[in-house]
């Protein structure tokens, strides 16, 4: 009876684990007097989806909505030069906030990214006294929550947080081929998993679903799909994205990604790693990297070491099919522990051939 109950604990945490695993950071801030900051909180199982704008009195008053229909004021002010907006997506959750400008006025601009592909500027200043921060839920996560805060200099800041759903994807490649769009997407978890729907569309245009591929149902282990896209047209680019379908009917969305077609290219003449982008990082950054066709049978392993030459994270190991790759490294170790703040150095190897850079992780 006693292991019984121990046994439905430990369900229970694991459950609480992988419901609550959640990324914030500060998105906006200012120490200007006539601003002010207020938090929102979606309900549980919940997500934020949108955000209006009012004038109430001297002031403009930014509020965030979520998908139940609640909502809350996060942010007022009645300062000149600095500017709300809203944001009503047609579809998606929100899950990135990008940063724009200076504009010709002298605006920089934060903007709002949904699932759905959608954006547009919620707020934008030429104030000095103001700063906007860029955020990008990891895959499989959405903003939930908004909350305020303060530090000693007089600064009040925005700060956005995310909880992660039980289909967590922690990959999603477009992979542009010699006649074909390579599509890659990998999960830790998933339940209640009963199709995922590859969409496209063109810079111009909605999204339409070219290809389904059967979920898995409820496992607990790691699942890798693959969707080769046949039908596009070499010459210009397009965005993807995944609409996942649980056995309940409901839907979430993962990506978009933007795969440029416009170039002969796309399987490189050498092996070839780029400068990882943003570098510093203080979450997640981006590695890119090549794999030519002479090296398609070839072993290849990119990791990631610290100044000391001890190995943190191997992001790669394995063969791979040639083409360009993008690999996202979220500040981790082997352990899915955060690394320290410092210099790291990243290594691909192919065949015999080595490239290492360099990069910085700032927390």
């Amino acid at each position: 009876m006693k292991i019984g109950r121990l046994l439905l604990i430990i369900c229970i945490l694991l459950t609480l684990l992988v419901f609550n695993a959640y990324s914030q950071s500060i998105i906006l801030g200012s120490k200007l007097m006539g601003t002010e900051v207020q938090p929102f909180y979606a309900p549980f199982g919940e997500h934020i989806n949108s955000f209006t704008v009012a004038q109430i009195g001297e002031y403009a008053v930014l509020t965030a909505w979520a998908t139940d229909g609640s909502s809350g004021e996060i942010f007022r002010t009645k300062l000149r030069g600095m500017e709300v907006d809203g944001f009503t997506p047609a579809l998606g959750l929100i899950d990135q906030f990008i940063i724009a400008g200076p504009d010709g006025n002298g605006y920089v601009h934060l903007i709002a990214h949904s699932s759905s592909g959608e954006s547009d500027t919620i707020f934008r200043s030429k104030l000095v006294g103001t700063g906007v921060k860029e955020f990008t839920a990891p895959g499989g996560q959405y903003i939930n929550a908004i909350y305020d805060s303060s530090d000693a200099n007089g600064y009040v800041y925005l700060v956005v947080s995310t909880i992660l759903g039980i289909f967590e994807v922690t990959e999603f490649q477009a992979i542009p081929k010699r006649n074909y769009v390579l599509l890659k997407w990998r999960t830790e978890t998933e339940q209640g998993s009963y199709q995922w729907l590859v969409q496209r569309k063109e810079k111009e245009g909605d999204y339409v679903t070219v290809g389904t591929v059967e979920g898995q149902g409820n496992v607990s282990q790691p699942v890798e799909y693959r969707f080769e896209d046949k039908g596009v047209l070499f010459g210009g680019g397009y965005f993807y994205r995944l609409e996942k379908l649980d056995l309940g009917g409901n839907s979430s969305y993962f990506g978009p990604l933007f795969v440029d077609l416009s170039k002969s290219d796309f399987i490189p003449k050498k092996m070839f790693v780029a400068q990882n982008f943003p570098n510093p990082f203080d979450r997640m950054t981006t590695i890119k990297f090549g794999i030519p066709l002479k090296n398609k049978d070839d072993y290849a392993r990119l990791v990631v070491y610290d100044v000391t030459g001890r190995l943190i994270r191997t992001l790669i190991s394995g063969k791979l099919e040639p083409g360009r790759y993008s690999i996202a490294w979220d500040g981790k170790g082997e352990n899915a522990r955060d690394a320290m703040s410092g210099v790291y150095f990243y290594r691909l190897s192919v065949a015999d051939k080595q490239t290492t850079k360099k990069m910085l992780l700032i927390k």
